[in-house]
């Protein structure tokens, strides 16, 4: 098994935010656009309307897959 910074409850992932985290948005956007947006700020990077996509935690270099749309 993998070790990963997360806590799951339920479907829902829980982590603590440390120094040093970001938040990387890839996928599509709804008009089609390939995007890729990289933010420290996880509220920041969930407010993106991805029509297809995924939202990664980037910690120290390696990517944590949090959410798939």
């Amino acid at each position: 098994m993998t070790n990963t910074p997360f806590e799951l409850v339920g479907k829902t992932k829980f982590w603590d935010h440390k120094e040093g985290d970001q938040y990387l948005v890839t996928g599509t956007n709804t008009n089609g656009k390939r995007i890729r947006l990289c933010y420290t700020n996880w509220v920041a990077a969930r407010s993106i309307h991805l029509w297809s996509g995924n939202r990664w935690l980037v910690r120290n270099g390696k990517r944590y897959l949090i959410h798939k749309v």
